[in-house]
């Protein structure tokens, strides 16, 4: 028996949030170990102090904005372009890609950051210090789940045409 539309939106979007989490979580992870390795196999507090520096410090903010801004003015770029052309399927697919760079800029911040904070925490899970274990978990959920919010629904958004389509979606097995 056919589905009716209701279930197949559903399902659309309960595939399209599963992909968008696993892709986040294994970035997490990928960050994880980078400050894992970076520090010695979390043996040198001095190492993960200066890897975490160089995560976490008043550019990163400034350069997060600065890519928002980057990314508008390639966008508008891209707009201006296809104005001036008749439709354009390529010009089209490159529009696409470069807005679905929107969310993914988003996770790679979000997750670098709670990535190397989950390092933090088990180093001092393992050492414990000035800090706790749980301020570095609280910080990495916190700035993971806030990171992994926004990349989420501009991802949703821009792509919402095709998750709310009757089609099948592509599922994950």
């Amino acid at each position: 028996m056919p589905e009716s539309k209701v279930d197949t939106v559903k399902a659309n979007k309960r595939s399209f949030f599963i992909k968008e989490i696993l892709i986040y979580i294994f970035q997490i992870y990928f960050f994880f170990w980078v400050a894992f390795l970076s520090s010695g196999a979390l043996t040198s507090e001095d190492l993960l102090v200066k890897y975490l520096d160089n995560v976490i410090n008043d550019r990163v903010l400034i350069t997060l904005g600065f890519s928002f801004v980057a990314l508008l003015i390639t966008l508008g770029t891209l707009v201006i372009l296809s104005k001036g052309w008749k439709k354009n399927e390529s010009l089209e697919v490159i529009f696409d890609d470069v807005v679905a760079s929107v969310p993914r800029t988003v996770y790679y911040f979000g997750s670098s950051i709670c990535g190397t904070c989950l390092a933090c925490a088990l180093f001092r899970f393992f050492n414990p210090g000035d800090s706790s274990p749980q301020l570095w978990l609280y910080l990495s959920l916190s700035t993971g789940v806030l990171a992994f919010a926004y990349g989420y629904y501009i991802s949703y958004w821009c792509n919402r045409a095709s998750i709310n389509s009757e089609e099948e979606p592509h599922q994950l097995s």
